[in-house]
This record gives C-alpha cells, structure tokens and sequence, in this order.
C-alpha cells in the first residue's frame, strides 16, 4: 500500500491522484460540517460575531425561548403537515410519472419526457405560478403550498432513470407467474425493487418540503404571512434571523429543523429500507 502512494516510477500519478483526491474530499467536508457547527455555536453563544466555530460562553437562553415563543408553533405545525402530506404526495406523484415515461409502447413518451426536462432547466417565473394557482381555485388553499414542492421535474427524470435499471427479464418472468397488468407490476416487481431509490426520493422530498417557505412569502409578498398563513419554519427562521437580527434564536430553530429534518428521514429510512 505504500508503494501505491509513493512518487516512485509507475505509482506518480495515483500518488497525486490520491493526494488530491483527499484534498478534494476534505474541502467538501468543510463545506458541510462549517456552516453546521457555526449554526450550533450561534445558537449558544449569544455574544458570537464572525467566524467562530467555538463558543467563547454557553447559554441556552435560545433554547429556552422556543418554548416560550408562540409565533413558532404554527410554522412548526404547517411545516410538520406540509412534509407528511407532500413526501407522500410528492413519492407517489414522481414514481407514477417515473414509471408512465419509461413505457416506450405509450404514444408520445418521449414528447413528454422532453418538456418534463425543459421545465427542469427552465422555470416559468412568479407570475405564471401565481397565474396557475389562481386560476386552479387554489389560493388560501394549503394545496398551493403543498403540491409545487411536491412534484419535481428533476425526481421524476431521476426515478425514471432508476425505472430503466430495472431488468425486464423480471416483468417477462413475472408475467409467466400470472401478473397480468402493470398495476400488479408495480405492486409486485417496481416497488419492491426500488425501496433504495425510493428511499432516496423520498429523503429528497422531505428535504425538499422543509425548505420551501419561498412560495408562500412570493404569493402573500410579506414575511412572516399574514397572519401566519402557510408560515413555513424556515420562514419563521429567515424572519427572526435576518429582518429582526435576532440571529442566537435563529440559530437555534435551525438546529431543532436539523433534528426534525433527520427524524423523518429515519422514519422514511425504516419504511423502505431492504430487508436482510
């Protein structure tokens, strides 16, 4: 193994392939594990300005105004309601729509996969979604919060890539044991296989979801809501940390959101994880 990653002839240059190599994944890691500590540090030291990742004193005094604050329980409740409803929305959405544009037999698939793609590269802006949801009857309707973030041209074009790793050896096997149409196929042979990537989408779901306060603040054009409507916890967070300058609490609210954004994920981890 030294001699794998040392300069001498015919080992260079994995040697400085592996250098950088650990460079890279070092500066990456930073890039994570930085702004996580910097936001727990801020939630205990009240006096911290800069980059410090070291509280100079510890106070939970954050902490204990979540529990006195009332304004957060209904963001934290929207947002808990908003996640269950639209991981489950949003899974069964962009695995159906997975599944129907791999069917080559279904006339236009490839039409439809195109413009699934191009909205993913090109968005159509704040007004034509206000427009949308206006004219669909949704306004002052949690719908308007829940399904925009529910459905993403980008989890549908990658649980459809997901879909054709799937071997049709197993549908044609399938089909010999008595499956006869493709709801049994998705019951009995599609979902069972892609509890992985299933799981996948539906931890990008939920981060997803957690994080999508932007919409209610476009179509209200206020933060916080008026009258706290469709207030999402990070808009709860965006408002005390960067209109009121409070930014201990803030940062405190983050890492109780850090907390519940891992629960679900270990929730949606039990539910589709493989069996051994």
């Amino acid at each position: 193994m030294m001699d794998k990653f040392s300069f001498k002839k015919g080992y260079r240059a994995r040697a400085l392939f592996l250098i950088f190599d650990y460079l890279f994944l070092i500066f990456n890691m930073c890039i994570m594990i930085i702004p996580l500590l910097k936001t727990f540090v801020d939630s205990v030291d009240p006096t911290t300005y800069g980059l410090r990742l070291w509280p100079k004193v510890v106070d939970f005094s954050a902490y204990q105004k979540i529990l006195s604050t009332t304004s957060l329980f209904s963001p934290l409740m929207v947002s808990i309601f908003t996640t269950l409803v639209g991981t489950l929305v949003g899974l069964l959405l962009t695995t159906l729509a997975g599944y129907v544009i791999i069917q080559k037999a279904m006339p236009g698939h490839k039409f439809i996969t195109n413009m699934i793609f191009f909205t993913m590269l090109f968005n159509g802006g704040l007004i034509p979604t206000y427009l949308t949801i206006k004219n669909l009857g949704l306004m002052n309707n949690m719908i308007a919060v829940i399904v925009p973030c529910s459905l993403s041209a980008y989890n549908i074009i990658l649980m459809k890539s997901f879909f054709e790793t799937i071997p049709t050896t197993l549908y044609e096997a399938a089909a010999l044991d008595g499956v006869k149409n493709r709801f049994q196929e998705m019951w009995y042979i599609t979902i069972p296989t892609m509890k992985p990537q299933m799981l996948f989408g539906a931890v990008m779901a939920i981060v997803g979801t957690f994080q999508n306060g932007l919409i209610g603040v476009q179509l209200s054009g206020a933060n916080p809501t008026p009258n706290y409507a469709a207030q999402l916890i990070v808009n709860h967070i965006e408002d005390y940390g960067f209109i009121r300058y409070e930014m201990g609490y803030a940062a405190a609210v983050s890492v109780v959101l850090l907390g519940i954004v891992w629960t679900f994920s270990k929730i949606s981890k039990k539910l589709f994880q493989e069996k051994d």
